[in-house]
């Protein structure tokens, strides 16, 4: 298969340029720019740096800068955190590295204009920049962005992690200003250096999508701009305690218990109380991403079997046969790689599985010699990209493909889902869909299961990553699924809690006629 588009381009790329303050930015920026250079050398990229505009900062003194201190020492000695992507650097490092980035800088007065071209792209991190050429499209990113070394640090904690604040971007008109991205990229229990590279990969993926893409609008998200919010000093301090506090008890409990995933199985249709059946297997492996299938009267559980020596995964089926327990268990797949998530479907009356094998840089294609026991490897369908929990739909004569890209080792697994559709999923090539990536939020984007009909609404499971991964399941109804458009919204949320088990989190979601299969986290005895 050919390289994989993501989005679909423009016909003409025109230049992109970027609109600062000042001529220093956090290294995580840094890297943006630079990868944006190098992948696009073909293409005109400037930099304008603003003299004598105010230089954005936050409200702390030097006396409460130094009760912070202790905090980031905790963050570096007990939780490893390096806030490398933090330290300050010059922009002149990539001007002179790449030909076709510039670097000017420019003290507006009243006769002074930013040049620009027809049609270009201006990323402003300038509050307000007057004489920019009215031809060029104007995003207008917020300048907190880039603030970087232990103010840098301080603010993302307050934005990021206090406030729960979502990265949005504006597009600026004479008239009104409309958002264009609303995207909540971070995993709250996961540290700081981690979170920083997820929001790196969502403005470098925002930086393209509103460069290059041809059709980007809004579709999904809150709708709503978020005002900036004045700087809170003692409530970010007592969140930071908490904050550190929670993580330890976290770092405690994992010295004393292996969290490892389970199969859980719910019969429908039965009367009374609705039972649910744990299936740990024994030792310390996991099983996790149960798929089912109701094939002849006979009913075959799918799923990943967590190696716990080395936690690869591996893929195993079983039969279920009247009661809810595992039957004649196989591995079916097993590489010298991570596997997971397997999807199973028919197509022409033959069973294929597309597993999860990102951790080879690959979507691989199985097709079942002897169902359900025996599949052979077909060859890759996508080849060089990490994608996740790719989930096939057939629907009104199309392949809709719903998919996690991970685009660098730094980015989020979580928070940007991609949408294709083909008319054929085996051998044809992949479109991407105008709006992607469709779904740009941590508690939704990452596939759960196969997309399913109930009462007539169209459904697709989906991961809750927003608090921690695999957290929850939200159930979300499809309202637009056309070549043109997407939309869904949030119906319902499952939780342990509403399933009333004793786990930390679950992240799959499929049914047949006769079972709900759902796994969930557990905690289970180091002894």
């Amino acid at each position: 298969m050919d390289k994989l588009r993501y989005i679909i381009e423009k016909k003409t790329i025109s230049s992109l340029v970027f609109v600062f303050d000042n001529a220093s930015v956090p290294q995580w920026f840094m890297d943006i720019v630079d990868s944006i250079a190098e992948q696009y050398p073909e293409s005109k990229i400037s930099a304008y740096v603003v003299k004598g505009n105010q230089k954005t900062t936050i409200c702390l003194n030097r006396i409460k800068q130094f009760l912070f201190i202790p905090f980031i020492i905790v963050e570096k000695l007990v939780f490893r955190q390096k806030f490398k992507s933090m330290n300050g650097c010059e922009l002149e490092q990539i001007a002179q590295k790449f030909k076709n980035f510039e670097l000017i800088d420019y003290r507006p007065d009243n006769s002074s204009q930013i040049k620009t071209d027809k049609d270009t792209v201006v990323i402003s991190f300038v509050k307000s920049v007057a004489n920019i050429q009215s031809a060029a499209t104007i995003y207008e990113f917020s300048s907190e962005l880039i603030t970087y070394g232990r103010e840098g640090i301080f603010v993302f904690i307050h934005n990021r992690s206090y406030l729960k604040r979502v990265f949005q971007v504006r597009k600026v008109m004479a008239d009104h200003d409309e958002l264009v991205w609303d995207h909540r990229f971070q995993t709250l229990s996961y540290g700081l250096d981690k979170n920083i590279g997820y929001l790196k990969a969502a403005v470098k993926q925002s930086i393209i999508t509103l460069w290059r893409s041809r059709y980007r609008s809004l579709q999904t998200g809150t709708g709503d701009y978020l005002p900036e919010q004045k700087w809170v000093f003692f409530p970010l301090f007592i969140y930071w305690i908490g904050n550190i506090l929670g993580r330890l008890h976290r770092k405690t409990v994992k010295t004393i218990f292996h969290k490892r995933w389970g199969l859980i199985l719910i019969p429908r249709n039965q009367d009374g109380e609705t039972k649910l059946n744990v299936l740990l297997p024994k030792g310390k492996n996991g099983r996790a991403d149960p798929f089912i299938i109701e094939e002849d009267k006979r009913k075959y559980l799918f799923f990943e079997t967590i190696d716990a020596s080395n936690r690869r995964g591996y893929l195993e089926t079983a039969e279920l046969n009247g009661r809810p327990e595992l039957h004649t268990i196989r591995k079916i797949v097993k590489e010298g790689f991570h596997l997971s998530y397997p999807h199973v479907f028919k197509k022409n009356g033959e069973w294929w599985m597309i597993p999860e094998s990102s951790a080879d840089q690959s979507l691989r294609l199985y097709k079942s010699a002897n169902f359900p026991y025996q599949w052979e490897y077909q060859g890759n369908i996508v080849s060089g990209e990490r994608l996740l929990d790719c989930t096939p739909f057939w629907h009104e004569g199309i392949w809709w493909i719903f998919t996690i890209i991970k685009t660098a080792d730094d980015a989020g697994s979580y928070d940007q889902l991609y949408l294709f559709y083909t008319s054929d999923l085996l051998l044809k090539p992949w479109y991407p869909h105008p709006q992607n990536p469709v779904v740009t939020d941590s508690a939704s984007a990452r596939p759960a299961g196969k997309l399913f009909w109930r009462d007539g609404l169209l459904i697709r499971p989906s991961q809750d990553c927003y608090t921690d991964y695999g957290a929850a399941i939200r159930l979300n109804r499809i309202i637009k699924l056309t070549k043109t458009a997407y939309q869904e919204e949030c119906i319902q949320v499952i939780t342990p809690e509403s399933l009333k088990l004793k786990a930390t989190g679950v992240h799959t979601y499929n049914h047949s006629e006769s079972y709900e299969v759902l796994d969930g986290m557990f905690n289970t005895s180091r002894m």
